[in-house]
């Protein structure tokens, strides 16, 4: 991936103009196994394994910084005042390699009821913070994101099959889980562990030949904890989201809507169909506050809350 902008400045180097340069190359290679298992009739185990190999590279980064009549007057990627073009772009390189996988334990209590149990351990690769301009201190790296999640369910075709009920509960716990913060002009990418758990349901009836129902509804609980805060350091990654929860993340989520088939004649047919649907409240960052007033200058990231 490649980047390149160019935008007005804001104080103390305002008014000017800069030019961002980078590239980003994230090279991956990976090994994977998956396999099911009948042990009985009714018993199924299913084990899959990947081990993800992963490079990132950050290259070519500079800014530059022009005065309104065009000339470049100084870099912050690298540094120099005056500027100095022959000072070498900014490279940064990382690698990580991750063993992941899932274990999925499913059982059928009837013909038409089944139900599961499931863990399985996620991994998200790393990155640079590329889009930062103002030093190259900001250009740091973002350690992988990792999820263990847990997850039981049933899925069940009730009434001669007319009926379709699926219920499943789940528990997230998230490691570095990767968020966007945008302080003034400057954008960072930051991690902070967390967990997330909640229920759904799915329900489809087939009321009849010529009409269907169906219905879902979501109940979430998530909050970023256990992320060490630094009251020295403003500009700390975690230190403003205990107790937050992740972004778009509604607590509840509904919908439901039907298929009425008013006309099926041969190869002429018209369906009507309804839906309505509900989200609850939920943010955008993890930082949870949008209240600034004015909207014309940079906010403070956030409410701190204790760990």
């Amino acid at each position: 991936m490649s980047a390149a902008c160019r935008a007005a400045g804001a104080p103390p180097f305002g008014p000017i103009e800069g030019e961002q340069r980078y590239t980003i190359k994230r090279p991956s290679a990976a090994i994977y196994f998956d396999g099911s298992y009948d042990l009985t009739d009714a018993l199924t185990v299913s084990v899959g394994l990947r081990y993800t190999m992963d490079k990132v590279k950050y290259l070519n980064g500079r800014t530059v910084l022009y005065d309104l009549g065009g000339t470049i007057r100084a870099s912050t990627i690298p540094y120099t005042f005056p500027y100095d073009p022959s000072a070498p772009a900014l490279e940064q390189k990382e690698k990580a390699n991750r063993l992941t996988g899932r274990v999925n334990i499913s059982y059928d209590f009837a013909d038409d009821i089944m139900g599961y149990l499931n863990y399985s351990r996620g991994y998200r690769s790393g990155s640079f913070n590329g889009l930062a301009y103002q030093g190259t201190n900001q250009v740091y790296y973002i350690r992988p994101e990792q999820i263990n999640a847990y997850e039981g369910g049933l899925k069940m075709r009730l009434f001669d099959r007319r009926v379709q009920l699926n219920l499943a509960g789940f528990y997230y716990d998230y490691k570095n889980h990767q968020v966007t913060q945008v302080i003034g002009a400057t954008t960072f990418t930051r991690s902070a562990n967390g967990r997330l758990y909640g229920g759904e349901a799915e329900l489809a009836i087939q009321a009849a030949d010529w009409l269907r129902f169906d219905a879902s509804m979501s109940l979430l609980r998530s909050k970023y904890k256990g992320n060490v805060l630094d009251p020295a350091d403003p500009s700390s990654p975690t230190r403003n989201v205990n107790g937050n929860p992740f972004p778009n993340a509604p607590r509840t989520t509904f919908s439901a809507g039907f298929d009425w088939d008013i006309l099926d004649q041969g190869d002429n047919k018209l369906t009507l169909r309804g839906d309505a649907a509900y989200t609850g409240k939920y943010y955008f960052d993890p930082f949870g506050d949008y209240g600034q007033t004015p909207c014309d200058r940079p906010g403070v990231p956030g409410n701190i809350r204790p760990a």
